[in-house]
């Protein structure tokens, strides 16, 4: 949960502006389990002084955290229902949660999920080989470094090193990158 949370904050400040202008961030997780086995249907976090519990520091992060398995039932009706809802309870047959269930099944029978998932699947599969890509020429980059300076230790001169990294790295670096390799590790 800490990673999600963490990670809305990027989302609210554009590079090189100040943090005077962070936007304070609500989060709310729903949760089919008790995240922290205390049987609370709603945990709700703030930051205080650890020792005083008195003093708040304004973070500007809300975070609510939803137990639908919980116990504690203080809350308001329709987010009971909605909780229910997540257990596959539906309680009034009209309604917020019936109109939802409606809603669910229609996108469901018309076929239009099939498609969503597919183009799920394809963004999904772009973002993975991005991050291949990117661990495979991070990984190159440091093998083209430790071969430079092995080579350096031998005395070879900087244009011999240069086409030797060329010829066993041409395919993750190009001959650019190398020769800036070469010239920041010589």
């Amino acid at each position: 949960m800490q990673y999600y949370a963490a990670g809305l904050i990027n989302f609210t400040l554009k590079s090189g502006q100040p943090y005077t202008k962070l936007k304070s961030t609500y989060v709310v997780f729903f949760c089919t389990y008790d995240p922290f086995d205390q049987g609370e249907s709603m945990y709700e976090f703030d930051f205080f002084d650890r020792k005083t519990k008195t003093i708040e520091f304004n973070a500007g992060m809300h975070i609510k955290v939803f137990n639908s398995k919980g116990k504690n039932r203080d809350l308001n009706q329709k987010m009971l229902d909605f909780l229910d809802y997540m257990n596959g309870v539906i309680n009034h047959a009209q309604g917020y949660i019936a109109d939802l269930q409606k809603d669910i099944d229609h996108y469901v029978n018309s076929g239009k999920w099939v498609d969503d998932m597919d183009k799920l699947a394809y963004e999904m599969n772009q973002v993975a080989m991005k991050a291949a890509e990117k661990a495979t020429k991070k990984k190159a980059i440091g093998d083209a470094i430790t071969l430079i300076q092995a080579l350096k230790q031998v005395d070879l001169s900087s244009e011999v090193i240069f086409e030797k990294v060329l010829q066993d790295y041409s395919n993750d670096l190009s001959s650019d990158e190398i020769k800036k390799l070469v010239e920041e590790n010589y």
